[in-house]
Parts: C-alpha cells; structure tokens; sequence
C-alpha cells in the first residue's frame, strides 16, 4: 500500500519580477511541545513527486550524517518584461528570471535526507510533536523519491492519535544543514556573483532548505494513513531567490565595485558568517543579522533592519583588481545571487497599508508606514568616465529598490540601473531676493551666510543686519533699511511667468506660484510644533518610537518638474505627493533651534495594487528655524510672541529606487560598523559631516523681512516705492515670513497684481467683508506661517462683523500689497546657497 503524503510539482514555485504582483508573509508554526518516552516501530510510507520506490525500505536506525540536499539553479528569460518606472511592462525588454533544472536536481540528488515532524493534537490538550528522520531514494520508473516501512516514534504519539477528536499531521523537511540534537537547520548565507550567460546552461547549487505543508493522517491497523485518499502536500522552499541585476542608462561608461543592500523583509545573507536557524518545532527564524531603528521599534509598529554586501572580487570582476565596467547603454552580463527569507517582522504592500494617525485617522494622501517591507541596493565605489558621480550620489541615492515581501518558494529579480538624474528643483530657486530699485531696475540682493545651516546666521543677513529684532524689537520698531526689498503688486506683476519674467544679473527671473511654493514650504505651511489638535491637517503618526513621535501632513500637490536636465527652457508641472514631519513634543522658544523633515516628489500609489510608481525627481529635505520672541503691535494694542526667525533648507536627492519612509528607512550605510545605518533624525552626522552623503546637497535660506503694520499702509500708500523716505516712520507687522506668489484665480492677490488704485480698492472692500467662519476666507490667505509655526494658513478676515473690522480687515491688505519677492529662474541657481556664489 502506498500512501502519498509529498508531491513537488515544482522546487521553485511562481516566478515574479519584483513590484509586479503583492508578496505575502510566511506564517510561523503554532508553539508545540516535542514529546519523547518509550517507541513504537509504526509502518509509514511517504511518496515526494519525481520520484518513488518500487518496494518499502526500511528506515536506517544507525546514526548517520545528514545530507542536505543542493539545488541547480539556472537563469532564463521569463514571460513577463521588464517594468517601466510607471510599473507598465516594457514592450520588448524581458525579464531575466531565475529557475530551478528538475534533471540537474535529480542527477545531484539520487537520494534525499527528510527530516519527519508528526504533531498530534489531542481533543483539548496540546500539541504533541515528534521529529525524526527518513531517507528517501529515486526512482526512475515512477519518477519519485519514495520512502516505505517503519519510523520509531513514542507510544503516547500513537496512542494520542488514536483517541476520538485527535488530529494528526506530517510535515516533511528537506536539504539545509540539520541539528538533531537542537532539531533546527542551520542556513548559511547565500551570496554568489554569476555570470548570466553562463548561468544559462551551467547551474549553481544552493543549499536550499524545503517544507511541505502539515497533511492529516490517521492511525489505521497501526499504520499511518493519509486522513483522505486524495490528500497530498507540496514541498516547497523554505525561503525566496533574488537575482541582481545591473544596467547602465548613463552616458558614459559606469565602474563600481560592487553592492550594498539594505532590508527589514529579506534575511539571510550577511558578512558576519552567521548562519541563520529555523526551529522545527516553532516555525521561527532566528541569529539573523539584525539593527533595531531608534525612530521606528519593531516593537512599536516599525521593523528591524538587516545589512548586507557583496563585492565583484578580482577573480569574477571585469577589472584588474575587483569591479565591473558597463558601457553606456549595457546591460552587465555579471548578476548577483541571493537566498533569503522573511521574518515576518515587515508589511507588505496593499492599498489598505498607508500611514495613519495614531486615532486611526486616515491623512489626506497615501503614503506607506514605517513597518513597509523594502529593499534598497546600494552601488560601492561607482565612477562614472573615471570620476565620482555627484549627480546621482549613489552613496545615498539606491540603484535598485522594491516593496518586497518574498513568499517562500519564489524567485525574484531586482534589475538595477544607473541613471542620469535631473536636477534638484530647489537649485532653480535664487540664492536671495530680488527688488525694484527706484522702481526703476531690477536688481539682486545677495547674502553671505559663510556657508552655515544655522538659522539664527541670518537673522542678520538682511538689509538692517536684524536690527528689528533687537532686544525683542522694542529698540527699533521703525527700522527702516529692509524697505527697499519689498515689491509692491503692481511692481511684481512684471515678474510674472506669463509677463516674461525680469532678468537681473542672476538670469530671468519669475514669480513662484503655488508649485513652487509647495516646494519650499509656504504654501501649506511647514510646522514645527504642534497644534495641540489631532484633527487637523499636521496629525500624531501611528507606527513610531513611542520615545519619538512625529506629527505629519500627506499632501498631494503640484510641484514643479524639469524631464531634461539639460534643458534651459520653461518647467512643467504636475501631481506628487509629499510628506512633511516633526517631532511632536518639539517646541519653538527663543533662539531655539526646531526641525522639520520633508519627502518630496512621491509618485501617487496605484489605486489597485497599492504599489507606489517611481519617480526619478524625489527628494528629501531637512528645514530648520529657531524661534524669535518678539513685540507685536495691534489693534488691542502690545503683545508678544514667538515665531520663526529664518529658514535654513538642505535637499538631497534620493531618486527613483528609494521606496522609504525618510522618518524611518535608513539613509546611508558604513561596512564593518557596529551601528551601519545613519538616519534622517541623525543631525549633521548625516547632512554634513560625511563628504559621501552631502555630494549634490543644495541649500537654501529664507530670510524673514516683515511687511508693515496693520494700519500703517493708507489707501494713498497703495503702489509706492516702499524705500522712500516718508515711509521710514511706519512700523512693522509680526515676522510671518511672507513672500509673493502668483496665486490662483481665487485668491485676492491675483485680482490686485499688476491693478492700479482704482481697482485695488473694490476688491478689499469686497474680500473685507468674508467672516472667518466662511470657508471662502482662504481667498484673503498670504503666503507664510500664522500662529507661529503650527502649520496653520494665514487668512485676514473678520472676528466680528463691524465697521470698525473691516477697516481692521482692510488695512491689514493693504500692509501685504508690499512683500518679499524670492523668485525662481530657468537657469540653474547652483547649490550651495548659504553662500553668495555662482556655484
């Protein structure tokens, strides 16, 4: 009688390209208890498709050596294509894959070593688990591995199974190294450099570990049978292939020596010659080489970390000494190998995984949370025509990423690229301010910073070197020597995109819109502290460090965009999705400093899979203030209060193979450290200090020059030069950083930019008469921060519905005809703006 309990119908089951479909978990094996105690001799026999025996065989019962099973691994070209960066396939391009030779197997294998686990689960008791060991051989008349006759297990095993309500299964493993005496396997790390084209005939061998799934049995006349004639189970690897490899879309030729890789889905392969255990008993991996993030605890939402690398080494490399070459246009024919598996510890991709509020609140765009399966390449070393790349910075930019979540039994292919990257958009962005001088020419005004982050630097780079801020600003409320940088809206009207722009001796210049200002954050403002509300648009996030909190906003908005990096002509313009961050106990007091984090450039998730589009403009960003206590002068008469000083902003760009969460994913990697990963949180250790990180860093500062007062600007003070002499006595207004922006038709700054009098004037007449509980009140908006820094969007309407109000109402208009113009231009600003340079 045979009884089949094992089929493989494949050793490596399902064949996909990474991001092309959703991966799943494996799920661990409930908690048992191995049972031992006086044996029984039980007849079973066990048949594995591919193979079977012609007659029973006993079980060996001396003690031998276990002899792990290798696995032929070759490398094909698949029926799925390459995928494009909007995840389409690519028309013609197919996708390497790799596969398993069932002949290659069988002619290394002629016998298999299995290692048996038999759970029975009394009616209301535990379960009880036996593990022992059986040798199966092949056949070639039925194809098989087969293995019949008697297996010692303990009699309360057999007893136990007897009893009415008991459930009995077998699961069957096969190959890895096997500890008997912990009844574990041990994995080693898998790391192989191939070639592909040798792949093609000639196999690799890899010490795969395989499981069956549990198949129910009976006790029948003393004998194990199958609970149902028909049931089998399907052994399957213990684990995912992934194959590496390179393509070069650069423009010239691309050296590197090697790779880094970076996962909290994919473990296994490590440097520290440590081999991984599976326990028979719990189903759980475990001595993997892992790093617990500070700001997302696996504990507390987020998920560990593991580090790996492989380099070209000179004896597999295309270059003397280790490394490979890839021509412009290539495809490398050397690929990297990978066996790995999933702890269970990550998420995987799906429409419903978007970062949350810690109420269970959803965010105004999706975004994935910080326990998100991933997986980065990094390139070591890369040259590109013998030099180091600054654009891309591949120390920080990966050449290769994914949402992965393998499932056991799958292969995988990450194809990496190098790639031209266009330029950081913030570049575009003067370096200062430009102004009407004597109305009459444009000019710039250019400031030194000496090449300093810190925010307080520039509070005294502005025209009066800061001196309104001066013991609170009490000292010189009407300093007068930031006049002459305030363009009035009929001056900026000439600034517009659609006016041409001015030229200065910087380029042609523009007035940002709303775009532009997303991009700098003054559009929905940036926050720096928290409102104290969880309903509004900055909410506390779900899936942190309790010990590190953050609130955010998920916004999606327009943002500007170049496709050719080398053109000079007109930006175009389209949806992304950015994520702004800070700490939320953060607070901002005098001459404090306060962080805020950015991701910008996020392509919107597919609506159906959840998969996240890549985009070759992402970036992120680190901003910085610090507060300034302040008197503030108003109608109810002198009061104080703390707002931002300057701003201070520093881009490095990511591209289109980082599939993190800047808060949480590591950002950069050391080999051979204790701790190798530095994070967005890590300070200066990551923006500055490391020449490595800061290669392509752009920065810019805006400085804050308020305007004037709430009743210091007549209907006669419309449209004047505001560097002239008679408007030396008036007073300032609050320091809101606000700045000019060619606004949308709805807005009240596009009704007055470019009018005279005549028509300035009706219209806040008009817009003074919107309550501040009319949701048309963000048609009186201006473009900077209100409330100090919390994010809130600065409105001017009414409190009470009153003459004296709206008088109140419109003045304060009239004091933001006159603003601070930072314009944008069509030729690259350069990067190093906290200095006055052409760099």
């Amino acid at each position: 009688m045979k009884l089949n309990l094992l089929k493989i119908s494949a050793l490596l089951c399902g064949l996909f390209f990474l991001g092309s479909c959703a991966q799943e978990a494996p799920q661990a094996d409930n908690k048992t208890t191995l049972e031992d105690g006086p044996r029984v001799a039980v007849p079973i026999e066990l048949e594995v498709s591919i193979d079977a025996f012609d007659a029973p065989k006993s079980l060996d019962q001396e003690a031998r050596a276990y002899t792990g099973a290798k696995t032929p691994i070759t490398v094909k070209d698949g029926n799925n294509k390459v995928l494009n960066d909007d995840l389409t396939p690519h028309p013609t391009e197919a996708q390497k894959i790799l596969t398993r030779s069932r002949a290659k197997f069988i002619e290394k294998n002629p016998t298999l070593d299995a290692v048996v686990k038999i759970d029975v689960k009394p009616a209301g008791s535990a379960t009880k688990t036996y593990i022992g060991q059986a040798k199966m051989e092949y056949s070639p008349t039925k194809d098989k591995y087969t293995f019949g006759g008697d297996i010692e297990i303990p009699q309360a095993v057999v007893t136990q199974a007897k009893e009415s309500g008991a459930t009995t299964t077998i699961t069957l493993y096969a190959g890895g190294e096997y500890d008997e005496a912990n009844k574990t396997f041990k994995l080693s790390s898998v790391m192989e450099v191939v070639s592909l084209r040798d792949l093609a005939t000639t196999p690799i061998e890899l010490p795969i570990l395989y499981k069956s799934e549990p198949v129910a049995f009976k006790v029948v006349n003393g004998a194990l049978k199958p609970d149902n004639s028909s049931s089998v189970g399907t052994l399957k690897p213990l684990g995912s292939l992934l194959l590496v490899t390179f393509r070069n879309n650069m423009q010239q030729t691309v050296t590197f020596d090697g790779i880094n890789a970076v996962s909290n889905s994919f473990f296994g392969p490590n440097n520290q010659n440590k081999q991984a255990v599976y326990d028979i008993a719990t189903g759980a991996f475990s001595n993997t080489v892992s790093y617990e993030s500070p700001y997302a605890k696996s504990t507390e939402g987020g998920a560990g970390y593991t580090f790996f690398y492989k380099d070209f080494s000179s004896g597999s490399s295309s270059l003397p000494g280790g490394g490979i070459s890839i021509a412009s246009g290539a495809s490398s024919d050397k690929a990297l190998v990978f066996w790995g598996f999933h702890t269970g510890g990550s998420a995987k991709v799906s429409t419903s995984n978007k970062l949350k509020a810690i109420t269970g609140a959803s965010m105004e765009a999706d975004v994935f949370t910080p326990s998100t399966s991933l997986l980065h390449v990094y390139a070591q070393n890369v040259t590109v025509g013998g030099l180091t790349p600054s654009r891309p910075n591949y120390s920080i930019a990966p050449i290769g990423g994914a949402n992965l979540t393998p499932e056991n039994g799958k292969a995988y292919t990450l194809n990496c690229e190098f790639y031209e990257q266009p330029r950081q958009m913030l570049g575009y962005f003067a370096k200062g301010y430009i102004y009407k001088e004597n109305n009459a020419t444009w000019k710039d005004y250019n400031f030194d910073g000496g090449g300093s982050n810190d925010p307080n630097v520039y509070l005294k780079k502005s025209p009066s070197a800061g001196s309104g801020y001066k013991n609170r600003g009490e000292d010189d409320r009407k300093s007068s020597a930031d006049n002459f940088l305030l363009v009035n809206s009929k001056q900026v009207a000439e600034t517009r995109t659609a006016n041409g722009g001015v030229t200065t001796t910087k380029g042609q210049m523009y007035l940002p819109n709303e775009s532009w200002l997303n991009l700098v954050g003054l559009n929905r403002p940036i926050a720096f502290v928290s409102s104290g509300n969880s309903d509004g648009r900055y909410k506390t996030l779900a899936g942190f460090s309790s010990s590190q909190y953050y609130r955010g906003q998920i916004v999606s908005a327009e943002l500007p965009y170049k496709d050719d990096h080398t053109a000079s002509g007109s930006f175009q313009y389209k949806g992304f999705v950015y994520a702004d961050y800070h700490k939320d106990y953060q607070s901002l007091t005098d001459g404090q400093l306060a962080v805020a984090y950015r991701q910008l450039y996020m392509e919107p998730r597919n609506s159906s899979t959840g998969y996240q589009p890549r985009s070759k403009y992402q970036t992120i960003m680190r901003v910085m203030t610090t507060g300034k206590y302040i008197l503030v002068e108003n109608e109810r008469g002198r009061d104080y209060g703390t707002f931002p000083s300057t701003l201070t902003m520093e881009s490095l760009y990511v591209g289109k193979y980082f599939v993190g969460n800047v808060m949480t994913t590591p950002l950069y990697v050391t080999r051979g450290a204790s701790q190798p990963f530095l994070y967005a949180e890590d300070g200066d250790n990551f923006w500055r200090n490391k020449p490595e990180v800061s290669r392509d860093r752009v920065d810019r500062a805006l400085l804050n020059v308020p305007t004037f007062d709430y009743n210091q600007i007549s209907e006669e003070d419309l449209l004047q030069d505001a560097g002239k002499t008679s408007f030396r006595n008036k007073t300032k207004a609050a320091p809101l950083m606000n700045h000019w922006c060619d606004a949308p038709a709805y807005v009240w700054y596009s009704k007055i930019i470019g009018q005279e009098v005549s028509v300035i004037k009706p219209v806040l007449q008009t817009a003074s008469t919107i309550m501040d509980t009319d949701s048309r009140k963000i048609e009186n908006r201006v473009y900077g921060f209100a409330d100090g820094a919390k994010g809130f969007i600065w409105v001017m309407a009414l409190r009470y519905w009153t003459a004296a109000e709206q008088e109140i109402v419109k003045g304060r208009m009239r004091t933001y005809t006159y603003q601070v113009l930072r314009p944008y231009s069509t030729k690259y600003q350069g990067n190093d703006g906290f200095r006055n340079n052409n760099n």
